[in-house]
């Protein structure tokens, strides 16, 4: 395991022991589904196990014994990677937003979560590795591996804003003419990401590049569309310059092969076209 997600987990356990149970429930979780979670040895709790200790809602348990179990929610996203959702988003908000996150500064672990948050970015942005999954009906649809994590990470770096640097910094550096051709790629998949949201969420979009900065458009746009609210990397999403750029770097480089090449190519016609895979609002 990584020596800093180690060194994570010794000093939190150190001053906060494993909790015999969690003080608030009944809320989104009863007492009997937090008493059977806490059964669970650490190296068995799943990505929604986290959702429920970590809760973004704080409505289970206590600073106290909810920081227990956040670096082994760390730690789950190095290990799942992809299949780490409510573990990446709850650990990103419990570091970011309200009284626990003080406390978490307050403790003095704060530079040590956002080390480990840095390792992660860094991990999941370290190569651009196209995989197959075969599905029982028999067709194979092709993913870039550890790239769903990477996104929600950033995404959530954005939306939360404490750490947002962490994520902006990413950005940009992938949108250098210096990048490595990796990193390229890594951007168009955001790019194309991203554009299907403001494309999902066009009518508040446009209402918010018409003036509209009431809190509660505010706060909806920044959990469904959080590069927006950058204005640095806002300009990144639709520049077409940038996009043929990046996919210069990448394709003079040999990191399409014959076996990547579709995906690639399939990824750059869905950008080209416009289109999003699901229905976008009125």
């Amino acid at each position: 395991m990584n020596t800093i997600l180690d060194n994570l987990i010794r000093q939190v356990h150190q001053k906060y022991p494993r909790p015999a149970q969690m003080s608030n429930s009944n809320c989104c979780f009863t007492d009997k589904d937090m008493r059977e979670l806490l059964q669970k040895p650490d190296e068995d709790l799943g990505d929604e196990d986290f959702q429920a200790l970590i809760s973004i809602s704080g409505c289970t348990g206590e600073y106290q014994e909810s920081i227990y179990f956040l670096p082994l929610a760390l730690r789950h996203c190095f290990i799942y990677g992809d299949d780490s959702f409510f573990a990446c988003s709850a650990s990103i908000y419990f570091i970011s937003c309200g009284e626990r996150s003080d406390l978490v500064a307050v403790d003095g672990f704060m530079p040590g979560f956002v080390d480990c948050v840095s390792y992660l970015i860094d991990h999941f942005s370290s190569s651009y590795t196209v995989k197959s999954v075969c599905h029982d009906d028999g067709d194979v649809n092709k993913y870039v591996d550890g790239f769903d994590c990477l996104r929600n990470l950033l995404d959530c770096l954005l939306q939360y804003a404490k750490h947002s640097s962490l994520a902006t910094e990413t950005i940009l550096a992938m949108a250098s003419p210096t990048a490595a051709p990796h990193h390229a790629a890594l951007l168009v998949s955001l790019i194309y990401r991203w554009r299907c949201d403001y494309i999902m969420f066009g009518v508040r979009v446009k209402r918010w590049r018409d003036g509209d900065r009431s809190s509660a458009l505010c706060s909806n746009l920044s959990s469904v569309v959080p590069p927006l609210m950058y204005p640095e990397i806002d300009d990144l999403v639709f520049n077409d310059e940038l996009l043929a750029a990046l996919y210069k770097r990448v394709e003079e480089s040999n990191l399409i092969t014959a076996e990547t090449r579709p995906h690639w190519e399939g990824l750059k016609l869905d950008i080209e076209k416009g289109e999003v895979p699901f229905i976008a609002e009125e």
